[in-house]
């Protein structure tokens, strides 16, 4: 499907592909998306999953069992991160 666009009045009519239009769009919104996961984990996830793993968190004390938690979920968020900077080159890569 073609439709038309006008970008400024001074500028000619162009006729655009919808379907490259909203593969564009689908692009950016899939690299806003995981550029803010990578942020989201690595930034405030992860620091306060070491935090309760080291020393609790804001005062409070954990036990050996939550301490394992706060590990094992500093490793998952980590995962998530190195796998949304993943899908961020690869989708680069390809467009």
């Amino acid at each position: 499907m073609l439709c038309t666009l006008k970008r400024d009045v001074d500028e000619p009519v162009r006729r655009v592909n919808v379907s490259d239009v909203l593969r564009e769009l689908e692009v950016r919104h899939l690299n806003r998306f995981h550029e803010f996961t990578e942020k989201l984990e690595h930034m405030a996830v992860n620091p306060v999953a070491i935090q309760i793993a080291h020393k609790g968190y804001l005062g409070l004390t954990v036990d050996r069992s939550m301490r394992r938690e706060a590990f094992a979920l500093y490793t998952d968020e980590g995962f998530h991160t190195q796998n949304s900077a993943d899908l961020i080159a690869q989708v680069t890569v390809r467009s």
